[in-house]
């Protein structure tokens, strides 16, 4: 019998309970160069359904000093995104900026391994 990499995969979750992901999306950075978002030779053990952590999100500059001030229309969307108008008077323009502050935590970190296999 010919063993397939399908057939790996569901022997090993129906006899340890491990489902196996490959990932093998890639990058390409400001140089135009690929890389792996996760290099060979690596694998990472997650427990399944515990949660890893979760996302904060803070308070702009553009939240905590214009807003209300008169100075720039500021407008919070979604889930903390900022977006501030400022009019500038000669020439006239109008100046945009959108910023976030997001923080990522990482409580799980103890249920998770991460080995070189290779």
């Amino acid at each position: 019998m010919f063993l397939t990499d399908a057939l790996v995969r569901q022997a090993i979750a129906s006899i340890l309970g491990i489902d196996i992901i490959v990932y093998t999306k890639k990058f390409r950075d400001e140089s135009k160069t690929t890389h792996q978002f996760y290099p060979d030779n690596y694998v990472t053990l997650l427990n399944r359904g515990a949660s890893l952590g979760n996302t904060w999100y803070g308070t702009t500059p553009e939240e905590a000093d214009l807003m209300g001030k008169g100075q720039a229309n500021v407008a919070l969307v979604g889930t903390g995104i900022a977006v501030t108008q400022i009019v500038q008077p000669h020439p006239v323009n109008i100046e945009t900026i959108v910023s976030e502050i997001v923080l990522p935590s990482y409580e799980g970190m103890d249920t998770v391994g991460v080995l070189k296999v290779a």
